[in-house]
């Protein structure tokens, strides 16, 4: 887990996921909050869900192991001219002396996360709940895994280009992301694993629902996103 987080990549990460609807998934929270709702965006990356959350008036925090992430979404926050906490912070040690009535955690980054530390990362988001709150996160479903299996991205950026290779083993994820900066090359990896929502170490959680692609049903062989809600 230590050296499976984004370092220069954090830099280059919003250009390259420009077609992430951060609006739909900001959306998508509304729906479990409320004006006094207090927010941790966990794996919160540059800080773009977390921004758009303080936009619309909630008290938001957001944190991410990635030092560089973490300092690109405090530059965001800036030019947006709104104030609120970052921290850099290992979300399989989730600080439990702040207490929060949502905990999200989105865009795969469960499946970063090796399986003998997932107890660790749902004990830690149950401790760090109010009372009846919830935990909700997103997992790939196998169908996206069947598609990325031999998947390559080649693209232009505004500083030059970038290779986006996944290969996919034993139910696991390698992406290789190989960037050209103007002839100043950067090449990181990355590891993700599938894993069946049915499945994983909830511990005292309640399991409230578990559907796929923004709908209000659970279709893993076709559809790609799998979206479950935990409550405390």
């Amino acid at each position: 887990m230590e050296n499976n987080h984004y370092r220069n990549f954090s830099y280059y990460y919003d250009e390259i996921m420009e077609q992430i609807h951060y609006e739909k998934w900001a959306n998508y929270l509304e729906q479990f909050l409320n004006k006094d709702s207090k927010i941790l965006d966990l794996a919160c990356g540059t800080g773009t869900l977390a921004i758009k959350l303080k936009e619309k008036g909630y008290d938001v925090a957001g944190s991410d192991l990635s030092e560089s992430a973490i300092e690109v979404a405090k530059e965001k926050m800036k030019i947006c001219h709104l104030w609120f906490d970052f921290y850099v912070e290992d979300m399989r040690y989730i600080n439990t002396n702040k207490k929060y009535d949502v905990i999200s955690c989105f865009f795969d980054s469960i499946n970063f996360i090796e399986e003998n530390d997932l107890e660790l990362v749902f004990k830690g988001a149950y401790d760090a709940l109010n009372p009846g709150g919830y935990f909700i996160f997103d997992l790939f479903s196998l169908n996206a895994l069947k598609a990325w299996k031999h998947y390559t991205i080649k693209d232009t950026l505004s500083i030059g280009s970038y290779k986006w290779k996944m290969r996919v083993k034993n139910n696991e994820i390698t992406h290789t992301i190989s960037i050209n900066d103007n002839g100043n090359k950067i090449k990181e990896t990355y590891k993700e694993r599938y894993y069946d929502p049915f499945k994983l170490p909830y511990g005292n959680f309640k399991v409230m629902s578990i559907t796929t692609d923004f709908k209000n049903t659970c279709d893993i062989k076709n559809d790609e996103r799998i979206i479950v809600v935990l409550k405390k």
